[in-house]
């Protein structure tokens, strides 16, 4: 969520492995500055509240129980 313009780079099945970029950060929508909402769902629900499957990204400590809610993580640069 909050993507730049356009930032989208992959489609709904699109299949990612580990170092893929798959958006631009931005700022759209009712965002002051830019950061980003990630949550990664499985199968088909798109629906207010997301229940996210455990993730990590690459330039932060892995956590089985996925990111720490609350906690900034700094993005790389691209």
């Amino acid at each position: 969520m909050h993507l730049t313009h356009n930032g989208a780079l992959v489609d709904v099945g699109t299949a990612v492995v580990k170092g893929d970029t798959i958006g631009l950060n931005g700022y759209t929508g009712l965002a002051g500055y830019p950061h980003l909402h990630f949550v990664v769902i499985d199968g088909e629900q798109y629906e207010w509240p997301y229940i996210s499957i455990p993730v990590t990204f690459s330039n932060t400590l892995t956590n089985v129980n996925s990111l720490a809610s609350g906690t900034i993580y700094k993005a790389n640069e691209y």
